[in-house]
C-alpha cells in the first residue's frame, strides 16, 4: 500500500501478508517448501532485521540468502520482498511506526517508513 501527501510519502510493509504471498508462489512453483530449517523461527534474527532495514540496507543485502536462511529459517527467503521495498525509498527515511509480534511459530512485523526525499 502505498499513500503519499505533499510532504513525505509512506510506504507500508506487512510480513504477514507478504509471508503468505511467498509461501504460496513458491508452493505453486515448487511443490512444498521443506527442509532442515522449514518452521524454525528466530525472533532475534526477525527484530534485528527490522531495525536494521532502515539504514544498514547495503550490509543486509550483502548476507549470502543461504545465510539468512540458515540464521531465520527457510521462509527467511521472503526478506527479499522487504529489499524490494527499501530499495524503492531513497536513503533518506524516518522509521514512522513498527510493530513486531511472534504469537507461536513465525513473526509478523510492520514497518513504517517516511521516505524524507520525496
Amino acid at each position: 500500500m502505498f499513500t503519499s501527501s505533499c510532504e513525505t510519502s509512506r510506504l507500508i510493509v506487512s510480513t504477514s501478508c507478504f509471508l503468505a504471498c511467498t509461501m504460496s508462489e513458491l508452493e505453486r512453483r515448487s511443490g512444498k517448501i521443506s527442509g532442515a530449517r522449514f518452521g524454525m523461527a528466530n525472533e532475534e534474527w526477525d527484530r534485528e532485521f527490522l531495525r536494521r532495514i532502515e539504514s544498514d540496507m547495503e550490509a543486509l543485502v550483502a548476507i549470502p540468502q543461504e545465510e539468512i536462511m540458515r540464521i531465520g529459517g527457510t521462509e527467511a527467503s521472503e526478506l527479499a520482498i522487504w529489499f524490494a521495498m527499501r530499495g524503492a525509498l531513497s536513503e533518506k527515511v524516518r522509521r514512522h511506526y513498527d510493530f513486531y509480534t511472534f504469537p507461536q511459530i513465525t513473526g509478523c512485523g510492520v514497518v513504517v517508513f517516511d521516505d524524507l526525499a520525496a
